[in-house]
Formats: structure tokens, sequence, C-alpha cells
């Protein structure tokens, strides 16, 4: 079984179509979403309605969370007609977005969420301290534990389990790492891929006892 893995688009419509084509090229049956759908970008409304369209399942990234409060801002600050301005519809949906997500993929348990299990503001980086790392896996109580926010692509062994950030689906207008990734169950196989070039990446790799 294989299992797409995407995060932080920040409303980049041009890269999410190029992250889903290579995802389906490699025959993925499950694609989702870590989080940070909107923000930076201009495509906000056409990210969220193709994510849906696709029924790809989300969870709520902090700028996700502050959809609405954006909206208020920008409307104020520029008018009504700004174009990072999302529809309300859209607002409302990512703002209700869920915390995390848990599967259950080929016999293993799988946690999704965007920063950590106790905030999507905080970062987990490949440098970061191992037991900051055990503390992860301890709250998500999983094999599998996908995470977005750094747009970094990682993956790491924690013990028995396994953490992977897929980076983030944006590029360098938005700092982003232009990734995705594919997790092959059961075996955990972890390939990240350049979302512009279609090509293999080798992402970061720790390993903490």
């Amino acid at each position: 079984m294989k299992i797409g893995l995407i995060a932080d688009v920040h409303a980049d419509l041009p890269s999410l179509r190029r992250a889903l084509d290579i995802l389906d090229g490699q025959g993925v049956q499950q694609v989702v979403c870590a989080g940070d759908l909107v923000g930076k970008g201009l495509d906000g409304d056409a990210v969220v309605r193709l994510l849906r369209e696709r029924d790809i399942p989300c969870v709520l990234g902090n700028h996700d969370a502050d959809a609405e409060q954006n909206n208020a801002w920008l409307s104020r600050r520029y008018g009504r007609d700004h174009a990072m301005i999302l529809d309300a519809e859209t607002a409302q949906y990512t703002a209700r977005l869920p915390d995390h997500l848990r599967f259950e993929w080929a016999g293993l348990r799988a946690y999704m969420t965007h920063g950590t299990p106790w905030s999507n503001l905080d970062y987990l980086f490949p440098f970061s301290k191992t037991e900051t790392f055990r503390q992860v896996v301890t709250a998500a109580q999983s094999d599998l534990i996908i995470l977005g926010h750094t747009h970094a692509p990682m993956l790491a062994q924690v013990g028995a389990a396994w953490v992977v950030n897929s980076g983030s689906v944006c590029g360098e207008r938005s700092d982003g790492s232009s990734t995705c990734a594919v997790v092959t169950l059961p075996t955990l196989h972890v390939q990240h891929y350049n979302v512009l070039t279609g090509e293999r990446v080798n992402a970061p790799f720790v390993r903490h006892e």
C-alpha cells in the first residue's frame, strides 16, 4: 500500500497539481495533507476546492486556523478585493479542520498533525532534541507520525516509530521546499520527490533510540 503525503501548500495551486500528478504516477491509494492549505499564496480558494474534490483528508495548520482573522485584517488594510482574501466558505472550512487525524493502514497505526501533537505552532526539525522526538512519539501513540509546518523534508526513526515530514508543496516564494513524499506500507519505506522536477529527493534522516 502506498500513501501520498503533502503539506504546507500555502495557496500554491500549480505546485499542488504537480504534487498530485507525481503521487498519482507513483500509484498511491490515499493522499493526506498535514495542514496549511492557505496563506502566503493567491490560490487559496482553488487549492481548497481541489483538495475537497479529491476527498483528501487534511488537518489544521496555523495559517488555516487564522484564515478568517486574516481575511478581516486584509479587508481592513487593503480593501475587500485584495487577491489573498478567501471566500467565506473557504475560510470557514479551513478554520474548522481537525487538529489531528488517525488512520490504520496495512495493519499500522498512523497519526497526522501539523506541528506537534500539542501545538500547530511548534516545529520538529531534524536537529530538534531527542527528548522532543520522544515526546511526539509518546503523544501520538502510533507507528507512523506525519507532520508538516517546517517546510523541511525529514525522516526520523524514534524507537519503533517513524516520523515523516514531506516538506512543503509550495516553493521558494513561500520559503518552501517544493516537495512531497510517498510512504510504502507495511515496510515504512519513505521516498521524497521534488514537485517541480518529479525527481527523487534525499531527505535528512535521524535516528533516536
